[in-house]
């Protein structure tokens, strides 16, 4: 984490101890990263794509040649694409069973240390946009773990 992100985030640590609260750092925070995953790289992508179907299918990719651009990035297309084609309703079902586990699993968690708040840095690194250019995909999975 860049520097001033980091002494950004120990500030906001230290304001909510100032106002009482409890630094307790030793939660699973797997449980999160394996929710994210969930959203990110499982049926979660399909019903994204369910609710915008329609403006979805408005907006095909343009030809190859074609000198006309893309609405959306090639990233973008490309996860959607897949989502729309590889997952089935079992695979949402079992998603959602999985995701509901996680939401268990956290409430344990958080109760039995008391934890009423999660505080976590927003992201770990701060790329320029010709960083993303080169691996849009690996950076945003990057982007996403703390």
């Amino acid at each position: 984490m860049c520097d001033e992100f980091n002494t950004l985030f120990e500030a906001a640590v230290e304001m909510i101890t100032g106002v009482g609260g409890t630094l307790v750092e030793d939660v699973d925070y797997a449980i999160f990263e394996d929710a994210g995953r969930l959203l990110y790289e499982g049926s979660f992508v399909a019903e994204r794509v369910s609710g915008v179907k329609e403006w979805y299918n408005a907006h095909p990719a343009p030809p190859p040649g074609s000198d006309k651009e893309d609405v959306l990035l090639p990233e973008i297309r490309m996860i959607y694409d897949a989502a729309a084609k590889n997952f089935t309703a079992v695979d949402a079902w079992t998603d959602a069973f999985k995701m509901m586990q996680y939401q268990r699993r956290a409430n344990a968690e958080f109760s039995k240390k008391d934890v009423q708040v999660l505080i976590v840095p927003t992201v770990p690194l701060h790329p320029t946009k010709d960083a993303y250019k080169d691996d849009p995909i690996g950076l945003n999975h990057r982007l996403g773990k703390v």
